[in-house]
């Protein structure tokens, strides 16, 4: 029987451009690969980039997680990765502009266009139960647009009209 770093090395790729090492094995839906691995007993499915990390760097405390600097998810290159916290990956994928935000997130129901009329409506005098109800959506995401903690990318238009 292979041991676990070969079968894990059967399935890497080197792509000599990124030096990426891409997975070639079974994948998860979201991209990421994954092999089998005996932990504690018993087989079961594991990242196969968390396996890397194991592999070449040593063990990972159960509160922490593998990150990709390329991130390109099938990569399990080891110098590619690096361990953080949740919150630290929440930071990575935003810093590195991956979140899906305003219009991009396929859950929103307002556009930038209706984000800066709101702004608008506030500044002159709407109230926020007004704007929610015309917009189909709750007082609290118009405050929130209002009070620019979401939406923060948007500058405002009579900000940027007021400066030139």
């Amino acid at each position: 029987m292979k041991t676990l770093q070969e079968r894990f090395v059967e399935k890497c790729s080197p792509e000599p451009n990124s030096g990426c090492w891409l997975w070639t094995g079974q994948t998860y839906w979201t991209g990421y690969g994954h092999i089998k691995n005996r932990r504690d007993g018993k087989w079961r499915q594991t990242a196969a980039h968390r396996v890397s990390w194991e592999l070449y760097h040593g063990n990972i405390e159960d509160s922490l997680q593998v990150l990709h600097k390329c991130d390109v998810r099938s990569c399990v290159n080891p110098d590619h990765l690096f361990l953080g916290t949740h919150d630290d990956n929440m930071a990575d994928m935003v810093n590195k502009g991956r979140v899906a935000s305003g219009e991009r997130n396929n859950k929103a129901k307002l556009t930038e266009e209706d984000v800066q009329i709101i702004r608008e409506w506030v500044s002159d005098g709407w109230t926020r139960a007004q704007c929610a109800e015309v917009w189909g959506v709750s007082p609290s995401t118009i405050s929130d647009i209002s009070l620019r903690k979401t939406w923060t990318n948007l500058a405002d238009r009579r900000r940027a009209a007021a400066s030139q």
